[in-house]
């Protein structure tokens, strides 16, 4: 809905205020979203979240040492028209790439939302916080469970 921005008309006719005063109020609301996140999204950053979310997964299906499943999926959008190009997935709509890491109960642990639909899944694992993570050894073992289908 917020990509289109033809959902502000129903949204102010539900609120009975007008498009132009939802517009307005628009930014604010999604700025006290966003601020919230850090509280509702988190990996597990400590030794007791981490060995809680292992052994959620280890019940699941036996898997050892897991701390969360990832997977990206593309979330249509119109496109900035300067920048159309970059946003045309290999499905040829107009998407932004959204990675996601979700833990044993299936909450998000870890979202990165800012890449284009041309951009690879690869390429924003090799990015994001999480990986930087792995890399300087903070999550000793531990794994993330990654989807191969297409």
């Amino acid at each position: 809905m917020l990509t289109s921005g033809s959902f502000q008309t129903t949204g102010a006719l539900v609120a009975g205020i007008s498009q132009p005063s939802f517009s307005a109020f628009l930014p604010k609301v999604l700025d006290a979203i966003i601020s919230l996140t850090p509280r509702h999204i988190s990996f597990p950053n400590t030794q007791l979240k981490q060995q809680e979310t292992k052994q959620g997964f280890y019940q699941i299906n036996c898997f050892p040492h897991v701390l969360g499943a990832i997977d990206c999926t593309h979330v249509r959008i119109v496109p900035p028209a300067a920048t159309k190009h970059l946003y045309r997935n290999k499905k040829h709509t107009h998407s932004i790439n959204v990675q996601a890491i979700v833990d044993h109960r299936g909450l998000i642990t870890n979202i990165v939302a800012k890449y284009p639909g041309s951009v690879h899944d690869a390429f924003i694992f090799r990015h994001c916080t999480i990986n930087q993570h792995f890399q300087d050894g903070l999550n000793e073992m531990a794994y993330l469970l990654v989807s191969t289908e297409t």
